[in-house]
């Protein structure tokens, strides 16, 4: 991302977000799973249910992980659209919002920029959907790709477009976030991460002010 003594500065605070952030998604299922394996020890009779939801709590942070490890762990190597479709397990909400890859051939690789970009943008995709829905993907994964959002009440963030066009922009809404705003940090970080990656985003325009205008992901020029 920006280099020298304000790269450095920058990349601080991204690595305190992120962190702050991580340990936002963590906590509660990491509390909810000590709290399973204490009920084993204090109450034998509940043991066999305080097991079960232990294993199903592992398992949903295991998958949350293994998605953050690509979308926030570095450019990663080249993926197909099946392995994206399961990282997509560990998006929250995984009960009302679905990631439809129906357009795009499973077998298809998507290069490590493209991939964790594109990750990013359904972290983001998530967020914009707080009465549930479906997030479309489509596109040419070697050149450009559509998001879609479908679902009541579906908004990208307000300065998302600001964010998109204006790298420093982004950066200094990542600056003025503390404590739990972090939780709002994933707009300004797609933004970032896509041009880390060489990538563009920009919003597909229609005639009818949209609230959630398809996103475009394509490299950039």
């Amino acid at each position: 991302m920006q280099r020298g003594i304000a790269g450095v500065n920058n990349g601080m605070r991204l690595a305190e977000l992120l962190a702050t952030r991580l340990c936002h998604d963590i906590s509660g299922p990491v509390g909810t799973l000590v709290g399973a394996l204490t009920m084993v020890d204090e109450d034998p009779a509940a043991a066999d249910e305080a097991i079960e939801l232990a294993a199903d709590v592992a398992g949903a942070l295991a998958r949350r992980l293994r998605l953050l490890r690509v979308a926030w762990g570095g450019e990663g190597v080249p993926v197909s659209i099946d392995e994206i479709g399961k990282l997509c397990a560990g998006l929250p909400q995984p009960g009302r919002v679905k990631v439809n890859f129906e357009h795009l051939p499973p077998e298809q690789r998507i290069a490590g920029g493209m991939a964790r970009s594109l990750l990013n943008v359904l972290l983001l995709a998530v967020e914009s959907l707080p009465g549930g829905g479906t997030v479309v993907v489509a596109g040419d994964p070697a050149g450009t790709m559509l998001v879609r959002l479908d679902g009541p009440r579906a908004a990208w963030p307000r300065h998302f477009a600001s964010w998109m066009a204006d790298p420093p922009a982004a950066w200094a809404a990542l600056d003025g976030m503390a404590g739990e705003a972090a939780r709002g940090m994933q707009g300004p970080l797609t933004a970032l991460v896509a041009q880390d990656c060489g990538l563009r985003l920009s919003f597909l325009l229609a005639r009818t002010v949209e609230s959630a205008p398809p996103l475009i992901l394509s490299m950039a020029n």
